[in-house]
């Protein structure tokens, strides 16, 4: 119901993603105390060949695309997201499996906490792409990311690390 909602406005106003998507619906306030927030998130698909898509995703390997802020009685409180422009595919080089690898494991932890860091067995690879920006131009480039769940105090979390899938010199300066 809450995509219905999101989907007319974003109709309406001529902001319908002209890419294809998959609406991911999820409850942004959890307290029963205040209205009911709910996060409509279109992320962006991109055909990689044979039929199969990868996901777009932000630095921390969540979906990215546009995303509409809809309330418990279906008002629109928010739309934001990025439009592309014209696009020109381009086929480059992919480093090797075994690095891509290499530097998941070797990734350091990105935390402000005190305390052990938890060990995390990686158990899942994804191919996903992620928009990097250089010279005031963003770019599609394709990434690994990779997740693996863990416990602290009793609290499943999950942890991302997402890797370039771009050999290393596959990409020149602008």
């Amino acid at each position: 119901m809450r995509s219905a909602h999101a989907d007319t406005e974003l109709a309406r106003l001529g902001l319908t993603p002209t890419w294809r998507s998959a609406a991911i619906v999820l409850r942004l306030n959890q307290s029963t105390d205040q209205p009911l927030i709910y996060v409509v998130q279109y992320q962006r698909l991109i055909p990689i060949g044979g039929g199969e898509v990868a996901g777009e995703v932000n630095g921390n390997g969540d979906p990215s695309g546009a995303q509409v802020l809809v309330d418990s009685g279906g008002h629109i409180l928010e739309i934001s997201g990025t439009l592309p422009l014209a696009e020109q595919p381009a086929t480059y080089p992919l480093r090797a499996a075994s690095t891509a690898i290499t530097a998941a494991v070797a990734a350091t932890p990105v935390t402000n906490e005190s305390g052990s860091v938890p060990v995390v067995r990686l158990t899942h690879a994804t191919l996903v792409y992620t928009t990097v920006r250089s010279g005031g131009v963003g770019y599609l480039e394709p990434a690994y990311l990779f997740t693996g769940q863990f416990t602290r105090d009793g609290y499943r979390y999950e942890k991302r690390v997402l890797v370039p899938a771009l050999a290393p010199n596959a990409v020149l300066g602008p």
